[in-house]
């Protein structure tokens, strides 16, 4: 979707034009051993026009994740079908969508 903008001053005129980025967000759950441990992707616009697809995972227990991963790809197209891989190779793993499914 693109947004059109107009701030008008005095002497100037500007007019913004913004795409929405869209964003896709997926959270996965497992348990080991009695622990609760998550895996989270997301995809993101960059300000340069690239996707980001931000992999984090850890325990439910840590503030902070074990890990992040950044990936970045040209189309949105090619983020959203690594982004499908790994929730697909994930759940292949024992992940699931809710803590309650596990």
């Amino acid at each position: 979707m693109i947004k059109k903008e107009t701030i008008q001053s005095e002497t100037l005129k500007f007019e913004i034009v913004t795409k929405e980025p869209k964003c896709f967000h997926s959270t996965l759950y497992k348990t080991v051993h009695g622990k609760v441990r998550y895996y989270s992707l997301a995809i993101y616009l960059t300000l340069f026009g690239e996707y980001l697809l931000l992999r984090c995972y850890g325990s439910t227990k840590n503030k902070k994740p074990s890990r992040s991963i950044k990936s970045y790809y040209k189309t949105l197209t090619d983020a959203r079908i690594a982004f499908f891989q790994i929730i697909y190779s994930k759940k292949k793993r024992g992940y699931a969508s809710s803590p309650k499914n596990i």
